[in-house]
């Protein structure tokens, strides 16, 4: 199926992609939920141990509903938790994610920051998705899974938010798997907030991955063509 002459998907693919994708959890025996009530998601997470809250999706410290913000968890037969994952949407227009961290961050997580941010979050502006919480229960991580919950997060972020970026942060072991360029992100930028002074509960090792529009609806028309039209995996 050929994407549409502006090279942007339509209705139908980004549903075909969804799709395929959720077939591959119903494979393992998974389903995949998405929800866009935050209190229940902070008590959905209570279940992750030892994995603590994450204030970026916490309702009582932001705006989130509906139009701005979904989550996805993946659940077993007996309805345990497989997986998370969560996404929210900032009309930033010309602040960038460089002024976000040195305001919002230092704001739920405490601690001070400096200017040497990565270069990439003094440009990241304008309509953007934030990506994070991605979790999958370590029993289950061999099985593919968290590039398959995070590609389809991402799809469903540029279908329903049309972000002129998305960017996560995502932790310097899982650089070298591969997983993060597999998942749609194609520039990455090492110690991505300068702490001066470091926050409370928030590791400050991480890595800024992001990519544009462009490339993300590139992304996705790559997933298109990659599913089988046998039925078969």
């Amino acid at each position: 199926m050929e994407l549409e002459q502006s090279g942007v998907l339509n209705d139908i693919q980004f549903g075909e992609i969804i799709e395929h994708l959720h077939n591959k959890f119903r494979s393992k025996g998974f389903v995949v939920k998405q929800g866009f009530d935050f209190h229940s998601y902070k008590e959905i997470c209570k279940k992750r141990k030892g994995r603590l809250y994450s204030y970026h999706f916490d309702e009582d410290k932001l705006d989130l509903y509906d139009g701005n913000s979904f989550y996805l968890v993946v659940l077993d037969g007996k309805q345990k938790l497989i997986g998370t994952i969560a996404s929210f949407k900032d009309c930033m227009n010309t602040t960038t994610i460089a002024q976000l961290f040195d305001k919002r961050y230092t704001r739920l997580y405490g601690g001070a920051t400096g200017k040497r941010h990565a270069p990439s979050a003094h440009r990241i502006s304008g309509n953007v998705a934030y990506m994070g919480d991605l979790w999958i229960r370590p029993k289950v991580q061999s099985a593919g899974l968290g590039i398959a919950l995070s590609s389809m997060a991402t799809i469903i972020a540029l279908r329903k938010f049309q972000p002129d970026y998305i960017y996560g942060l995502v932790k310097p072991a899982l650089m070298d798997k591969g997983g993060v360029h597999n998942a749609g992100y194609n520039h990455l930028e090492m110690q991505s907030i300068d702490w001066v002074e470091d926050p409370i509960d928030f590791d400050n090792d991480f890595w800024l991955v992001s990519s544009d529009f462009a490339y993300l609806n590139y992304y996705a028309g790559r997933l298109l063509d990659q599913i089988p039209r046998n039925g078969s995996w």
